[in-house]
């Protein structure tokens, strides 16, 4: 029997904004995440998954009406065969590219730059705009359908990757990803050269972020002639708070929760950039960050 309870979960997103549920349960098998998806259909409840809460805001403080669950154990693998990889939903991207790196395979230093877990990053395609993104060298995913309560495999073409969207994130209340398999390639002969290129590129990452507590990039950048922090900065919104949260200085697209923000204070300000950038430029900005 799974346990589901009542938990606070605003630390369970890297923002930290206050929420809280009625329904949460920790996953350790697949027959768990069985268990869990009858009770939510009994209950009428959507199923949430929450990984490191790296690219999510909760807009509510209190829930109800959605059972959130993170899986843990069995999804929290990484296995590596001949020139392949299986890698678990819950286990942390920068692990896994670390991991691969230190074997030699170049093709995934963007794992070793994005936060989060791997089940999250495969749901939105992520990457970095020049060392790649989860597509590239991904052959299958395994995922688990609420709807049939059954675990299926699709390939690369089935997922239907796009920039920062896939499968999963289209069928929004249907899917579930349980581990994803990567081809490697073969790896190169100066491990050594590679491991200090991905530092540098680590180094100037962090040089680039903000600190504090943030959900990364607020809004997709790849989908106008400029990225999205252009626009922000353009119109006024560089260092912009409202409440506790603030549009960075540093980055115009950060939002930092700076003095005890509420998911209100952050939705205004996302509202608010959403509303000044149509005006001014006739462009629709599109949130990065998942809304729950």
């Amino acid at each position: 029997m799974i346990s589901i309870v009542e938990k606070d979960i605003s630390k369970l997103a890297t923002v930290q904004t206050p929420a809280h549920t009625k329904y949460y349960a920790d996953i350790y098998a697949l027959p768990d995440l069985i268990e869990v998806n009858r009770y939510a259909e009994n209950k009428h409840l959507k199923l949430q998954v929450i990984g490191k809460g790296s690219n999510v805001l909760f807009t509510k403080e209190h829930y109800s009406d959605r059972l959130f669950i993170r899986l843990k154990k069995e999804f929290n693998s990484f296995n590596l065969i001949n020139n392949s990889v299986q890698i678990g939903a819950a286990f942390l991207l920068k692990k896994a590219g670390t991991r691969l790196i230190e074997k030699g395979y170049k093709d995934f230093a963007y794992m070793c730059l994005i936060p989060g877990t791997l089940g999250g990053a495969v749901r939105q395609n992520a990457g970095t705009t020049q060392e790649g993104e989860i597509r590239d060298n991904l052959l299958s995913v395994r995922l688990f359908d609420t709807q049939s309560s059954e675990e299926v495999t699709l390939s690369n073409k089935e997922m239907l990757f796009s920039y920062r969207n896939s499968l999963v994130q289209q069928e929004h209340d249907r899917y579930i990803v349980l581990s994803a398999t990567f081809s490697c390639g073969d790896p190169v002969n100066d491990i050594e050269g590679l491991k200090k290129e991905v530092e540098n590129k680590k180094k100037m990452k962090r040089e680039k972020e903000p600190r504090g507590y943030s959900f990364g990039s607020t809004f997709k950048s790849r989908l106008h002639e400029r990225a999205a922090w252009y626009y922000l900065d353009q119109v006024g919104l560089r260092n912009y708070a409202v409440g506790g949260a603030k549009f960075s200085q540093k980055h115009p697209n950060w939002i930092i929760n700076y003095n005890n923000a509420t998911a209100e204070d952050v939705m205004a300000l996302i509202s608010k950039a959403k509303d000044r950038v149509n005006k001014q430029f006739n462009i629709e900005l599109i949130e990065e960050v998942e809304l729950i």
